[in-house]
Parts: structure tokens; sequence; C-alpha cells
């Protein structure tokens, strides 16, 4: 029995990334991302807090795991499609070859966070059921009232670690966070429906757009 005790544990030694993190261990404004918990967790007024999250699809995933700093913050960013994405389904996609405007329609939803020179953010979603699930192209999607909550909570430069699993569960001390809605994705936006409209006008202004391979 001992030894199997033992061998376990090398097991466990073996399969958990170099780069593992407890959530319990962050400091000031920094964040963790544990992919197989589909949780994000952010240290905050010395308070941990903890959010739902999407991930990647299978295959999708071991580009963005790693350490991170956030190079820039945009609220309701505009969202481009790659020009793969264009030759892939131009029927989709080539309506918006010059960017969708900010809004409850767009895939980045209502805030974004920028990951180093990479095509990987941390944004919120106009799929709000996609969030607990493999989802993304790469990206990490949260729901909107979060990203707003997150938006408030990081400053740029601030390091963002991204792993599949936790050297260990968080501590006791991560919870929810009570942040009120603010009618937060009202805003301007309040009277619009819950459909994509494809008839939404195009911004020309070229300002935030991040081009990637289908990552949101």
């Amino acid at each position: 029995m001992r030894f199997l005790l033992v061998l376990l544990a090398l097991v466990c030694a073996w399969t958990l990334p170099a780069n593992a993190l407890s959530a319990h261990k962050l400091g000031e404004g920094e964040v963790l991302v544990v992919l197989s918990e589909f949780t994000l967790y952010v240290r905050h007024d010395g308070e941990l807090y903890e959010f739902p999250i999407a991930v990647g699809r299978p295959g999708a995933q071991k580009g963005i795991i790693g350490t991170w700093e956030v190079s820039d913050k945009v609220e309701w960013p505009r969202w481009t499609p790659t020009p793969n994405m264009l030759a892939r389904n131009c029927k989709k996609y080539c309506k918006w070859r010059n960017g969708m405007k900010g809004g409850p329609h767009n895939p980045l939803g209502a805030r974004a966070l920028y990951l180093g020179n990479s095509t990987y953010r941390i944004h919120g979603t106009n799929e709000p059921g996609s969030i607990g699930r493999q989802a993304s192209s790469g990206c990490i999607r949260m729901h909107n009232k979060d990203v707003i909550a997150l938006y408030r909570m990081v400053h740029i430069g601030a390091t963002v670690t991204v792993v599949r699993h936790q050297d260990r569960q968080a501590d006791a001390e991560a919870y929810e966070p009570d942040i009120e809605d603010e009618s937060s994705i009202a805003l301007q936006y309040e009277d619009v429906e819950d459909e994509r409209d494809d008839d939404d006008d195009v911004l020309d202004d070229p300002q935030h757009v991040r081009y990637e391979d289908g990552i949101y």
C-alpha cells in the first residue's frame, strides 16, 4: 500500500505542469487562469476572487499556457475576422471584413484585456452559454458583468498566468464577488435585442483591431 501511495505521488508530480500555481499565492493585481477548472482567479484589495470562464477547444489550449503581461485594456472592443476566416466562410464573415463595432452582438463582449504581443485575450462574450465549456479558439471568455469587474481590478502591466491545473486547490478564501450589475451590458445598448443584427454598422476606424485566427 505504501508503495502504491508513493507511486501515485510520483505520477501526480510528473503530470503537473512545471508552471503550476496555486491561486492563494497570487500577489496583488495578479491573475491566474486554470483551464481544467474553467476558473479565473484575481487578487484585488487583498481578497481572492474567482470567476467562471470558457476556455479553448481541445487542441486550441496549448498556445495560451504560460505567463503574460496585460498589454492593453479596451472597453467594447471591435472585432475583425482574420483573412483565414474570410477565406473559410466568406458568407458568414465577409460583411465584417472592415470590423464589427463594439456592442452586445460583438464576439468580444463588453471588455477585452490583451495578453502581451499575442493574439490572445481575456474578454467578454455574446454567447454566455459557452461559459464553463471548451468553446473558444484559444482566448478566455467571461460573462460580460464579470469581465467588467475584472477590467476594474487589473491594470496594464499586470501578470496573468495560465496553467492547465493548480498545484493544489485554491484556499477557502476564494469566492465569487458580489458586484453590482449596474445595468452593465445595458449602458448605451440597453434597447438592443439579443439576436445578432446582420445590418449592424461597420466602423472603418481600425483602432484596437487585433487580427487573430478565429480566436475569440
